[in-house]
């Protein structure tokens, strides 16, 4: 994975955490998140800064990982909406790489954790905005799975 698209992304992404930090968006966004979420994006940029291929890996319990997927997709599906309505693009196009490689490793490690959690990851991925169909679709189907 090049570096510079998770850089793109990271970039992208931390000025959307700050505006989940001001605005929670109507308190459905758990405040510890908005740390995790400020952690990971660091971590990430610290690998991407130093070195031009990234790879990162981590072991999260499942629980733990269940409970912030559901946060990121809310997050989300919200971004995508308010892109759609804005008429932009969802998000950098040279950090979609980035955001496509994450969301399917994380679902591709939901699915490895068992029957539940697998059928789980499996409607995620089928709502997941930004993969697969159009951004449109997505956003739009999401709001059935929230």
């Amino acid at each position: 994975m090049p570096s510079a698209s998770v850089l793109s992304w990271v970039s992208y992404a931390r000025e959307k955490v700050g505006e989940i930090a001001s605005d929670p968006f109507d308190g459905d966004i758990p405040g510890d998140i908005v740390t995790v979420f400020d952690t990971y994006l660091r971590d990430w940029e610290a690998v991407a800064s130093s070195s031009e291929v990234f790879f990162w890996e981590a072991e999260i319990p499942s629980e733990i990982a269940e409970y912030q997927v559901h946060a990121f997709h809310q997050i989300v599906n919200r971004l995508a909406r308010a892109a759609l309505d804005r008429g932009e693009p969802e998000q950098p196009p040279e950090g979609e790489l980035f955001y496509e490689s994450l969301v399917n490793a994380i679902i591709d490690g939901l699915q490895m954790e068992g029957a539940s959690t697998a059928e789980y990851a499996m409607h995620l991925r089928s709502f997941w905005p930004g993969l697969g169909d159009s951004a449109t679709d997505s956003a739009d189907a999401t709001d059935e799975s929230a």
